[in-house]
């Protein structure tokens, strides 16, 4: 059974390389306000994370103070 398993992740993996070898055309556009929204995109994540950071550093800041909570 796990030499089944190797041999199908082995030619997944072939098949996988493969296609990243060959070469395609794109055909894609990309307009030039998909870079500013993506930067907003990562702006925007960053600045959550931060607030979550926050809020998480100040649990354990209050479980750190008050053990017997």
């Amino acid at each position: 059974m796990k030499t089944i398993r190797h041999c199908w992740l082995g030619t997944l993996g072939a098949l996988a390389l493969l296609s990243f070898a060959t070469e395609h055309p794109a055909k894609a556009y990309a307009d030039p306000g998909t870079g500013a929204m993506l930067w907003q995109l990562l702006a925007a994540a960053g600045v959550g994370a931060m607030f979550y950071a926050r809020k998480v550093t100040s649990w354990f800041r209050a479980r750190k103070r008050d053990p017997g909570r």
